[in-house]
This record gives C-alpha cells, structure tokens and sequence, in this order.
C-alpha cells in the first residue's frame, strides 16, 4: 500500500477542528446569503438594459455589510 503525506487539518486557536466551512470562513457571505444572491443577480442578469452597473451596484445592501 502506497504512503501518502496528508496536509494538516485546519485547527482554530485552540487546537479544535473547525466544523464547517462556514466556521471555517464567516464573514458577510454566511450571514447575509439573500444579500449576496441578490447583488450576484443584478450583476449578472441576462439582459444589458436590465443589468445594473458598477456604480449602481456600489451601493448595494452587499457591499454595505461590512460597516
């Protein structure tokens, strides 16, 4: 049987494992998912006339998240 050397599971400060990716991770894309769905569907929606532009989307409630 072939050895493999694994990489190290990802700790916090205090040696436990993390239990998902959202512990893993946090931040604004875990809190506020409609929020960011919302902001990634304007910015792709389909039809030029109907997109939102970046100046438009600045002031999104996504980007506003953080403080």
């Amino acid at each position: 049987m072939a050895m493999h050397n694994w990489p190290q599971s990802v700790t916090k400060d205090t040696r436990a494992l993390f239990n998902d990716v959202e512990e893993f991770f946090g931040g604004p894309f875990f809190n506020a998912e409609e929020a960011f769905f919302s902001f990634v569907r304007h910015m792709l929606t389909w039809l030029p006339q109907r997109r939102k532009t970046a100046r438009e989307l600045m002031d999104h409630a996504f980007l506003k998240l953080g403080g």
